[in-house]
């Protein structure tokens, strides 16, 4: 059995014509400061979708954020080119709920920034109360507006959320019927002042005989107030406490699937099992309570789906390309986690399951027909801001376009919002020569020149891509940062000193470079083994 496994997608139609202009590009300065990128999504899906179906593969799990921010003409663009396949190439796809493809039962407003041709900008918005004093002009829109369960689970029906005459088997964890009103838990305020009935998107599915998939809703809204709180960022942290049915469903799911011979594949959005190499306290003493750290699943996270028998879970949502494992007393979880097409490393997964294994490949994105969909606006943009965009639009592929992007991210949010202050002044300023120095060390002369902002780039690229990127930053580089990593490991430096830092900052940088296998890989279904292909 082979399927395809791609992770938020972020689909925004930079083709939407609903207001009043030829593309409908996002700001490229928004761009910037995100962790993905807007106007390149829809293209970079497409040369995905293509490159599936040329390989022939009829199936495909899409493990959340299928849409830029669940807005309605993001959601009828994506809908329409998944049916595209589906009639061209007889594609079915199988999605979980990500937290922006929609917003609790009612939804909610989203406003964004709109390039003009002469690179000013309006604000597009559903919010008729919606203000921007530097905005060139407003245009309100429903087709902003991003749905709740109720307006966006019947438009996604078809991708395993309601019942296909195709399915051999379909159950959510509350039964056989797939109407939303069948599908209802109770989720009550923090104070435990309020309740309100809740949908849960979860669904068992059998597409072909002997393979079962698990898609889990792990999204997370509590009333509070008039509105709702959005839990999504504690992912399954907040669910495992607050969907107490999921875990109790998924076990009794996993039972049966052994019981009866099913292979078994589980899939939510968020991860279950730590993907950063156990490298969570020198984090949080290097840089403090970082998205990542908030992020993280807790150990009785991956406790519970152990316990609950599941074997192997794949997720989006960090944007990362990884393979963890959590095991104990002959048992095993793993959780591989998939990278997005709109973020580095830009890839998704080809997946060939068998009796006894798992092999999985991890497939870069590199040519994308249509990857400078937004670069003659961002031209007039940076003309119009003074922006320095560091060259990238002067990439060649959308694989140097994203990797470009990381460059700015880097700049423009991950320095200024989480790193301490003397640390960011040394990023900005120092080389490597100076670094070693500091650690009573030496570099050969062509590493010691190198800038060391151009190192936290690949502590960046390693943290989100592993071994998928270590060809991209070469043996002379990672060799040097592991010398550097050595040098501050030879002696126990002061808590709170900036050679301590440091030390932690080369010691992670090589513990994201040994992970598991994440790229290509054999799983050996018996005993959990992971091994390079």
């Amino acid at each position: 059995m082979r399927f395809a496994v791609i992770a938020d997608p972020h689909f925004h139609d930079a083709e939407f014509t609903g207001a009043g202009d030829q593309l409908f590009l996002r700001s490229l300065i928004d761009t910037a400061e995100s962790t993905r990128v807007f106007n390149e999504s829809a293209p970079a899906f497409r040369a995905a979708l293509d490159q599936i179906a040329a390989d022939g593969i009829k199936t495909v799990i899409i493990v959340g954020d299928l849409t830029d921010d669940g807005q309605g003409y993001a959601v009828d663009g994506a809908v329409a080119l998944l049916e595209s396949y589906t009639a061209r190439f007889g594609m079915r796809f199988f999605m979980t709920v990500g937290n922006h493809d929609l917003f609790a039962r009612a939804g909610r407003h989203q406003s964004k920034r709109i390039l003009r041709a002469d690179g000013r900008y309006d604000l597009v918005t559903s919010d008729v109360a919606a203000s921007d004093p530097q905005a060139a002009g407003q245009v309100v829109t429903d087709a902003m507006f991003a749905g709740g369960y109720d307006r966006v689970l019947p438009a996604l029906g078809q991708m395993g959320f309601m019942r296909h005459p195709a399915d051999i088997h379909w159950e959510s964890p509350f039964g056989s019927d797939d109407a939303l009103a069948s599908r209802l838990y109770t989720a009550t305020s923090e104070d435990g002042s309020q309740s309100v009935d809740m949908v849960d998107a979860s669904y068992l599915v059998e597409p072909a005989p002997g393979l079962w998939l698990l898609s889990l809703d792990a999204n997370i809204y509590r009333p509070e107030g008039d509105g709702f709180a959005d839990c999504s960022e504690a992912g399954w942290n907040a669910a495992l406490e607050l969907k107490p049915h999921l875990l109790a469903w998924t076990a009794d799911v996993a039972a049966r699937a052994q019981q009866l011979g099913k292979q078994l594949m589980v899939f939510s959005h968020y991860p279950v099992v730590d993907p950063l190499n156990g490298t969570i306290d020198e984090e949080l003493a290097l840089l403090g309570k970082t998205t990542f750290a908030r992020r993280m699943p807790a150990p009785a996270v991956s406790e519970a789906f152990l316990e609950a028998g599941v074997k192997l879970h794949f997720s989006g949502h960090w944007h990362i390309n990884d393979t963890a494992r959590f095991a104990d007393d002959g048992s095993y979880l793993l959780n591989l986690a998939v990278p997005a097409p709109v973020a580095f490393p830009p890839a998704y997964k080809l997946c060939e399951l068998s009796a006894e294994t798992l092999q999985v490949d991890t497939v870069m994105l590199r040519d994308v027909a249509g990857y400078d969909v937004g670069f003659a606006r961002y031209a007039a943009e940076c003309a119009v801001t003074g922006y320095d965009d560091e060259g990238l639009r002067a990439a060649g592929d959308h694989f140097g376009f994203i990797s470009r992007h990381l460059d700015l991210l880097v700049r423009d949010r991950y320095l200024p919002r989480e790193w301490p202050e003397d640390l960011r002044r040394m990023v900005e300023s120092v080389n490597l020569g100076a670094l070693a120095r500091l650690a009573g060390g030496a570099l050969a002369p062509d590493m010691a020149a190198l800038p060391f902002m151009a190192a936290v780039v690949d502590w960046y690229k390693l943290r989100k891509a592993s071994d998928l990127t270590l060809a991209d930053i070469g043996a002379t580089r990672l060799a040097a940062y592991a010398d550097l990593a050595a040098l501050f490991a030879t002696r126990d430096w002061p808590e709170g000193s900036v050679e301590r830092q440091l030390g932690r900052f080369f010691g992670m940088m090589v513990r994201y470079g040994t992970r598991l296998p994440a790229t290509r890989f054999k799983v050996d279904l018996a005993s959990g083994a992971v091994t390079a292909d």
